[in-house]
Formats: C-alpha cells, sequence, structure tokens
C-alpha cells in the first residue's frame, strides 16, 4: 500500500573541506589537532614548537588563541618572547573581524599580567600594553583610569631601586603614549565598502586614508 524508501546515509565530508569563518577558523583540521594538542602540553617546548607550527598557518582557531595566551604568563623568558613575536604577526594581518577574537584575550590578560606578583610577567606587561593601544585603541581608553593607577604604583615602587631605573623609563614612556592615546574607530567592511589596497595597510571607508592608493 505504502512505497517503502531507504534512507539514504548522511554524507560525511572530510575534515579537510568543511567550512570555515572569515577571520579566525572554525574548522577542525588534522593539522589544527596536532598544533593544538602540543600548545596543550606540559613541556615548554613542545608548546613553543606547537606555536611556531601555527604561526605558518592561514588561520587559527579561537581554542589555539586561548592555548597561545597562556604562553604570556610563562616563567621562561623564551616562551614569553615567542608569544610576543606570533602574537604581533597575527594581529598584524588580521582582519577587523579577527581582531574581535583576539580582543577579548589580550584586554583578560593585559589585566592579569600588570598586576602580576613575578617581576619579569609583570614587566612584559608593558609589551601586552603596546599591543592593546595598537590594535584595540578604544578598549584602552576604557580602560585608562585602572591602566595609569598600575603603571603608577610600579612606577613609585621600582624607582626606589636602581636597579629598576629603565623599567622605570619604559613605565614613564607607556603613561605618556596611554594619555596621548586617541579614541580611534576600526574600519568595518560591508557589501558595499569602498576598500583600497595601500603599500603597508588597508583603506576602508576612508579609514587608513592615504594620498597613495589602488582602487580594487
Amino acid at each position: 500500500m505504502f512505497k517503502r524508501y531507504k534512507l539514504k546515509p548522511k554524507v560525511i565530508k572530510p575534515l579537510a573541506v568543511r567550512s570555515r569563518s572569515i577571520g579566525v577558523s572554525k574548522r577542525i583540521t588534522d593539522e589544527m589537532v596536532k598544533i593544538l594538542s602540543m600548545l596543550r602540553h606540559s613541556s615548554s617546548s613542545v608548546r613553543m614548537r606547537g606555536a611556531r607550527e601555527a604561526e605558518a598557518l592561514e588561520c587559527i582557531s579561537e581554542e589555539m588563541i586561548r592555548e597561545i595566551m597562556k604562553m604570556c604568563k610563562s616563567e621562561k623568558k623564551e616562551v614569553r618572547a615567542l608569544f610576543y613575536r606570533i602574537t604581533h604577526k597575527f594581529l598584524g594581518k588580521a582582519l577587523p573581524a579577527e581582531l574581535k577574537s583576539w580582543e577579548e584575550y589580550i584586554m583578560l590578560y593585559l589585566e592579569t599580567m600588570l598586576t602580576c606578583s613575578v617581576i619579569d610577567v609583570r614587566k612584559d606587561g608593558l609589551n601586552m600594553l603596546d599591543i592593546s593601544m595598537k590594535y584595540f585603541p578604544e578598549k584602552a581608553n576604557e580602560m585608562k583610569t585602572e591602566l595609569m593607577a598600575w603603571l603608577k604604583n610600579d612606577e613609585r615602587i621600582m624607582s626606589l631601586d636602581p636597579k629598576y631605573t629603565k623599567w622605570t623609563c619604559d613605565i614613564i614612556k607607556r603613561q605618556k603614549s596611554l594619555m596621548a592615546l586617541q579614541k580611534t574607530k576600526h574600519p568595518v567592511a560591508t557589501f558595499d565598502s569602498k576598500i583600497y589596497l595601500l603599500e603597508d595597510s588597508v583603506l576602508i571607508n576612508d579609514l587608513y586614508k592615504s594620498t597613495n592608493y589602488q582602487s580594487i
């Protein structure tokens, strides 16, 4: 009476061809799984190797960002140095949508580092402050009062010890940069946006304007 139909098996696409979002990838490939396991390893040398392999990827997952951010609190100087190098590289080539994925973690760890009890980590917090002022000026402006208070506290304490003279000078330099920081709006690209490729940046709707550009 009723015609029977056989259920077709569900087609499962290989990991390599699954869709991903624009910017920070939501696609999990076999290579990403391997790198993510390295970033979560207990050995710092293995984590550093995983970070170097992640650096070569076109885009990374949010889980990888989370693990990479943990490197900024490492007690080993070489681990922290690698963190800042690869973070600058990722942020330097990131689109506005990608920057949003980094913003939450950068600002969260900025507060953690500037109030950390480990001297070397707190000194490196100035580098994290530089990143926040360069890529997330609006958020840095929102936290300006707290940031200035933390910097002023360190300046008063470290100025009493001649051993930390350079650190004190670096703190004063960041205080001046923070006070001079202007609120900057990141460009947002929509379907009707006018986008130009510049030699060292991108012009979107008259933001990052340059006199020498070529329309695309």
